[in-house]
């Protein structure tokens, strides 16, 4: 945090004593000390710098330098107190009390360390390095107002002093200001080009605002600055993986590990890397590594649990107890003993709900639980949304608008944010995220309301005791495995719905006539196809005669994952020209991808929800596997809600017999295409108004259960 000691050292002649043969001897060793200091030869300038010592007791370069030395052997104690015999000696000394600042701070002696800098600037008001590192002070004690104040006077004092302008830019990222944050950091590197830290906080702020190619040449500037930056490296794993660049992305989350082997946030990022190319074991042992680096790495954890839902060899058991693990570490510990709660109890009032997420944008998530919230009847249920969004864009204003109170969460901590819910008097608390990014889990392990649940974007339960109800379905979620999970689950009519279907394209027709070929397709997302799931969609190319697979995912504008997957195929006997890839679009163009489309092919075992529905309503039908998992299970509770059962295959072998069986069907394909829009809209899961009352029939339901039990 604070200024480095070596650009500080004192070299006035006045320091030493008046001894003048000592002192003279001293000169001579002290230079040959710091020699050994610069080269990293501690021992050998540590022994240099005590004989200085013992010729001159209270010589201040020697003191000085010995406590920078100590510090950085991780002595800070025996540092402070060459620091304080030298002050000591030297009252008027101001460079010690600003490095004593400094490590007082680091040992968390806040007071003290705020009085050594008070005490440095009143000796010497016009002190830069004072004044920046104060605030830093006061930014990590919770005083960005004061810490502001500090960081501008330093710049006064020294115009273009970088460190202050990259302070600006901290304050400015964590209240939520990327654009701000952005322009100090800027400036800041624009003082001093080489100042890697501020270039790799300049590429965050640029990725928190969606800028993903000047975020890279950040990362790249500051990797230019200091070659073994790790964090950089890894940062820029990140922002790759976001513009789908996921070969690019490998490599520099592997330099990242190599330049720092135990970085637990440079494992998380590999193994989402990894997790991205659909190599889902590799990416839960790089997960469990971070975890191993890092116990108290709870986004690590969660990431963990998202990758085992796309893990074939994990169980819903395995699957449910990993969650659990999670609430143990991370839940449990902040659920607290004995809550009480001051809502009503009047079962016909206006109920509070409140929704959290960091997805009210557009995403899929979004699309599963836009039916609910965009038609809630307002006369009988009070609208809350906590947002962690940081990217807000068309959908954002849309739920801003259906909301009665929006609350923006970015800043809030999880006391801070339970804190909030609690002032709101929310009845019922929905998490609209589970395990997937942004989640705020550990807000509902505080039980900031009487009931919480979780649904629509990631049903496949929390683990948290904390957590009273999933939203399912009889079919995600049969009975026989509810006693895995630790939530009570309260059926709907289908456990996600799917909006919009006004808003879509035209159906096309059946390509497959004009083409004389059946086309299979496959829109959900690259992570999701396994190795067993392409050995078994290349068993079907090779069983359905010149047959083509179309696959669209965003990663596939890339040259070399286009590559990476016709290799893949490639091992199952399956010709390049077999293959349609397909790059990132518009949400149009996406939805226009289906027109080429005969047949698709859900995978496993984490099956397509809203992407399923879309093959659905473009007149496309989805061969899916029955599933262990609620993860596997999302296209068969669609399916079996639409009363489509004839496309659920009950094993691999049937999923590939139906897939050639109905490819061999062209006409009933063609009738069928013509007929699965009609039959999703009359649907209570195509039915944003039904689907939302149902909702509040369950809202209604549970609220009753807490009046009458609590």
């Amino acid at each position: 945090m604070g200024s480095d000691l070596m650009a500080l050292l004192p070299v006035a002649a006045e320091s030493r004593d008046d001894d003048a043969p000592a002192a003279e001897a001293a000169h001579s060793l002290l230079a040959a000390g710091f020699s050994h200091h610069r080269a990293g030869r501690y021992a050998d300038a540590e022994e240099v710098y005590r004989a200085v010592l013992k010729l001159v007791p209270d010589d201040g370069e020697a003191l000085h330098l010995l406590a920078l030395l100590l510090r950085q052997k991780g002595e800070p104690l025996a540092a402070a107190e060459c620091l304080r015999r030298l002050i000591n000696a030297r009252p008027d000394f101001v460079e010690a009390y600003n490095s004593l600042g400094n490590l007082l701070h680091g040992l968390g002696r806040v007071e003290e360390a705020t009085a050594c800098y008070n005490q440095a600037l009143a000796l010497q008001p016009d002190y830069p390095e004072a004044r920046y590192n104060l605030g830093n002070l006061l930014a990590t004690t919770g005083q960005p107002e004061a810490a502001k104040d500090a960081y501008e006077a330093a710049i006064k004092v020294r115009p273009g002093f970088a460190e202050a302008l990259a302070g600006l830019g901290h304050l400015a990222h964590a209240a939520g200001r990327f654009e701000e944050a952005a322009r100090f950091y800027t400036a800041a590197v624009t003082a001093k080009p080489d100042f890697a830290a501020a270039h790799n906080a300049l590429g965050i702020a640029l990725q928190k605002l969606g800028r993903l190619q000047e975020a890279i040449k950040s990362y790249d500037d500051a990797i230019a600055a200091d070659p073994g930056y790790a964090v950089a490296y890894s940062n820029r794993a990140t922002a790759l993986t976001g513009l789908g660049r996921l070969d690019q992305a490998r490599a520099s989350a592997e330099a990242a590990i190599a330049h720092n082997p135990d970085s637990a946030d440079a494992e998380n990022n590999f193994a989402h890397v990894l997790q991205r190319l659909g190599r889902s074991p590799e990416a839960i042992q790089h997960y469990r590594r971070a975890l191993r680096l890092n116990p108290a790495f709870a986004e690590a954890h969660s990431n963990l649990i998202h990758a085992l839902d796309f893990d074939p060899a994990a169980d819903m058991a395995a699957q449910q107890a990993e969650r659990r693990a999670w609430d143990e570490s991370f839940g449990r510990p902040a659920t607290p003993a004995d809550v009480h709660f001051a809502n009503s109890r009047e079962l016909g009032r206006r109920l509070r709900i409140g929704y959290v997420s960091a997805d009210f944008r557009e995403h899929s998530a979004a699309f599963a639980f836009a039916a609910p919230l965009l038609n809630h009847d307002h006369g009988n249920f009070e609208v809350f949304c906590y947002s962690g969004v940081t990217q807000e864009d068309g959908w954002t204003a849309r739920f801003r608008r259906a909301a009665d109170h929006w609350r923006d969460t970015r800043n809030l901590d999880d006391d801070a944010l339970a804190a909030q819910i609690r002032a709101d008097g929310i009845d019922i608390l929905v998490d609209l995220s589970g395990h997937t990014a942004g989640n705020r889990l550990k807000t509902f392990a505080r039980r900031p309301a009487p009931i919480s649940l979780s649904a629509f974007g990631h049903v496949t339960g929390t683990g948290l005791a904390a957590m009273d109800y999933v939203l399912a379905d009889p079919v995600l979620i049969p009975p026989e495995s509810r006693s895995l999970l630790a939530e009570q689950v309260l059926d709907l009519p289908c456990a996600i719905p799917f909006y919009g279907i006004d808003q879509l394209p035209a159906v096309g027709p059946l390509p497959g006539k004009a083409t004389g070929r059946t086309t299979f397709g496959c829109l959900n997302r690259l992570g999701k196809l396994t190795p067993g799931v392409i050995e078994v969609w290349a068993a079907i190319l090779d069983e359905v005669p010149d047959s083509r697979l179309l696959l669209k995912a965003r990663e596939l504008s890339e040259a070399a994952v286009r590559t990476d997957y016709a290799r893949r195929f490639a091992a199952h006997g399956i010709a390049a020209e077999r293959l349609i890839f397909r790059g990132k679009s518009t949400r149009l163009a996406h939805l226009k991808t289906y027109h080429e489309i005969d047949i698709a092919l859900d995978p496993w075992p984490h099956g397509g929800g809203v992407t399923t529905f879309e093959s659905l309503a473009m007149g496309v039908p989805v061969i899916t596997l029955k599933g262990r998992t609620p993860a596997e299970r999302l296209g068969t509770a669609i399916l079996s809600h639409l009363e489509l059962e004839t496309f659920i295959a009950d094993d691999l072998e049937g999923y590939r017999a139906l897939a050639k069986a109905r490819a061999e069907s062209k006409a009933p394909l063609a009738l069928l295409r013509a007929a699965l829009r009609p039959r999703i809209e009359a649907s209570v899961a195509g039915d944003p108004g039904q689907y939302a009352r149902a909702v509040e029939a369950a809202y209604r339901a549970i609220w009753r259960r807490w009046c009458e039990t609590a």
